[in-house]
């Protein structure tokens, strides 16, 4: 089976979709290929959505490529067909996944849209690229497309940068067809790529990115040994520009194909041809939680990275402040990651079939917690990451000697604040609940949306099986141009 769709996921941001959409379009066109193109929109503006639809329609007249377009009224008309064919109490469930909780309006994140483009395509395969990711400009390393199995997470060719000559100075452009690298891998048995790989099915591959604000922890440049080069470090002057202004370039030197839970949403491509878990509305981090609950719930489920790089176009975003610095307190994201990791170590020991179901069960329990019991969970966590945050950074200040010292003096100004920080009563809140109004009403928003997440896994394998008959019948979410693109 073929990718049968491409999806562009986009919210809001018109100009960032102005350049990614054609960029898609004519790689298409460039290598011949005639695959569905959606887009997907969060965005809550009518105006909005109509400009997209405007861009679509002309797109498709230029380009003589079938565009298609899927916002809040096709979501909504399609979750009207799908209700009646699921038991009443799987309808919260079944609106949950595309919009999140209407009463939790403080978070946003592409997970609802994610699983909007997962049930369109649900029973085939598929790629999805966010609006602001770009095709003109692909990158290739000094790399081979030999393909590597590896235990564990993956490594990595990477780099941080303040200017886009040193990336460019640093890679080769990329002249093949993306899509078809894609194909090769996606969906593949290992023992079909490799008589000595052993058993597992790629269900996910990703591809690598070079451009601004990759990581919404500002941070993440203190770990030297991962991301910097160590001529990088030469003059405080470029240290500084890279701090605010971080370019990063990112991916592996081979094909690698790993059991670890790591997926960058920007590029996906998915298998799900056969049952995958839906992703986590509503919330930002959801390609990491995501790849722990495949992992955990699909036995022998490996993801693929690809040893190319897609243009981050991070016009919209701006660069890091002082203030963003200062923050070191727990963020959801990570925190919900922290759970995820545990949980799915406990239901991978578990030799039930019915894992979608157990993982969610799990999460409705912690969810459950009495509020001072959750209180203390959520802090023996934090603690544990701050100890081990800490552990690392003392590591490379000791593996480096403290050189140079404007990076150390960062480093141990950033595990002080850390520390300290984490000495407050309440530094394990995540941030994005400080405004919730009080200490337990944020423990019962975060425990609320364990439970949401979780009562809809325990309830996906139903709702998967009804969508994938509506997409056969040509009744799914894109109608009949799904059932067409199966001929």
């Amino acid at each position: 089976m073929n990718i049968q769709g491409i999806a562009s996921l986009t919210c809001d941001r018109v100009e960032l979709f102005t350049r990614s959409v054609p960029s898609i379009t004519n790689e298409l066109n460039k290598w011949g290929h005639n695959k569905l193109l959606v887009a997907f929109d969060d965005s809550q503006s009518a105006n909005i959505r109509d400009k997209k639809r405007n861009i679509l329609s002309k797109l498709s007249l230029s380009s003589s490529h079938k565009n298609l377009y899927a916002g809040l009224e096709e979501k909504k008309d399609f979750i009207n067909r799908l209700l009646p064919g699921l038991p009443a109490n799987y309808h919260k469930s079944a609106k949950y996944m595309f919009f999140g909780d209407s009463n939790i309006p403080i978070f946003n994140g592409p997970g609802g849209n994610r699983n909007s483009v997962l049930a369109a395509f649900a029973g085939s395969r598929y790629i999805s690229f966010d609006d602001d990711m770009t095709l003109n400009n692909l990158t290739l390393p000094d790399s081979s497309f030999e393909i590597i199995l590896k235990e564990g997470r993956p490594d990595f060719k990477t780099g941080l940068f303040y200017d886009y000559n040193e990336i460019k100075d640093s890679a080769e452009p990329f002249t093949k067809d993306l899509f078809q690298l894609y194909e090769a891998i996606l969906g593949k048995n290992l023992k079909d790529l490799d008589s000595g790989f052993g058993t597992g099915k790629i269900r996910a591959i990703t591809a690598g990115f070079y451009g601004g604000r990759w990581n919404s922890r500002p941070h993440i440049y203190l770990f030297r040994d991962k991301i910097f080069n160590s001529e990088k470090y030469a003059s405080k002057d470029v240290y500084k520009k890279i701090k605010h202004r971080a370019l990063c370039h990112v991916q592996p030197v081979n094909t690698l194909i790993f059991d670890a839970p790591l997926l960058y949403g920007a590029a996906i491509g998915i298998d799900s041809s056969e049952i995958v878990p839906p992703f986590f509305p509503q919330l930002r981090n959801e390609d990491t939680l995501w790849a722990f609950v495949l992992q955990a719930c699909c036995k022998d489920s490996k993801i693929g990275f690809l040893p190319i790089a897609l243009y981050h176009d991070w016009k919209e975003k701006k660069p890091f402040t002082k203030k963003d610095f200062k923050s070191v307190g727990a963020d959801l994201g990570l925190q919900m990651a922290i759970i995820f990791s545990i949980v799915s170590e406990k239901i991978k020991l578990n030799n039930n079939e019915n894992r979608l179901k157990i993982f969610g069960e799990s999460l409705i329990e912690l969810s459950e917690f009495p509020h001072p019991y959750w209180m203390e969970f959520c802090r023996t966590l934090w603690h544990k990451h701050v100890k081990n945050t800490v552990n690392s950074l003392n590591l490379l200040l000791e593996k480096y000697e403290g050189e140079p010292h404007f990076w150390a003096k960062d480093v141990k100004k950033y595990i002080n604040r850390l520390k300290s920080t984490s000495m407050d009563a309440e530094a394990f809140i995540p941030r994005e609940l400080h405004s919730a109004g009080s200490v337990e009403e944020a423990g019962k928003i975060h425990r609320k949306m364990l439970n949401s997440y979780g009562t809809l896994l325990t309830q996906w394998t139903q709702i998967w099986d009804v969508i994938c008959k509506m997409n056969k019948a040509g009744e799914g979410l894109l109608k009949d141009e799904y059932s067409k693109s199966l001929k």
